[in-house]
């Protein structure tokens, strides 16, 4: 499988962490490198499917928000990364993955195209206690807190090698202080969110603001919305060499008639 990787934009170069190419080879697909010059059609035609990579601030101002801290952002780089999940994913129903960035970007478009979810899931500008690996001066490789997880999803175990209750802890290396904030789920929900829009995949209670309800979402899946094979996780799993939960997402559509939406 070829997955396209969407390439970041600076003042006069391109560049993206090796760890993201390094990554999807190890796991045994081809990187294809995307940048905002290529035809994204064609690009979405020849690839099997899109990882979206870690990076800076999604910009609020498009989404009719003030920018109360939102670093570095750029809304160039935000359009060409919309632009490639929209043609990946609505047009050609191929398989995303995000991580971090890609994770915030595909929630903003996921709630604004789908306001009725705000009820329950709520993007937070910034957060404490997540951005460890600078503020416990930790190599990015490196593990520095916990979220609970639905492992059976993430990495297609089999029940037995999962509680029960259907999720067990996680360790994960966090790097980031954008946030989604959602209703801690119940063990019921686990299986009650399989075949919906939304599902919860991991989340903690780690940096929650005081007074806000719910827990910090880590991960999700999306269903019956651009493409409907969406997966995203707020940490660094190209950075742990975490290959199992890459290919595992994408090898679920491995052989798939992926055609264009008429």
């Amino acid at each position: 499988m070829r997955i396209g990787i969407t390439i970041g934009l600076g003042d006069t170069q391109l560049k993206i962490n090796r760890a993201y190419i390094q990554y999807v080879a190890g796991a045994g697909f081809e990187p294809v490198l995307i940048t905002p010059e290529n035809d994204m059609e064609a690009m979405a035609d020849v690839c099997d499917g899109l990882l979206l990579p870690g990076g800076i601030d999604i910009d609020p101002m498009h989404y009719g928000e003030e920018n109360v801290g939102s670093y570095h952002i750029n809304p160039e780089k935000d359009e060409f990364e919309r632009q490639a999940l929209q043609m990946f994913g609505a047009v050609y129903h191929k398989p995303v993955f995000g991580i971090c960035r890609g994770f915030q970007l595909i929630i903003r478009e996921f709630l604004a195209e789908k306001p009725d979810f705000g009820k329950k899931l709520v993007f937070w500008q910034h957060v404490e206690s997540h951005g460890l690996a600078n503020q416990l001066d930790a190599p990015r490789t490196t593990p520095t807190h916990f979220v609970d997880g639905c492992r059976k999803v993430l990495y297609g175990e089999q029940a037995e090698d999962y509680p029960q209750e259907g999720y067990s802890t996680i360790p994960v290396n966090s790097m980031h202080h954008q946030a989604l904030l959602g209703p801690c789920p119940v063990p019921a929900d686990i299986v009650a969110e399989q075949n919906k829009t939304f599902q919860r995949l991991a989340w903690s209670s780690r940096g929650k603001p005081q007074k806000a309800k719910g827990v910090i979402i880590e991960a999700f899946r999306i269903r019956n919305w651009c493409g409907g094979k969406i997966e995203a996780v707020q940490w660094h799993p190209e950075e742990l060499k975490d290959y199992a939960l890459i290919r595992h997402f994408f090898d679920q559509f491995a052989g798939e008639d992926l055609v264009q939406e008429a």
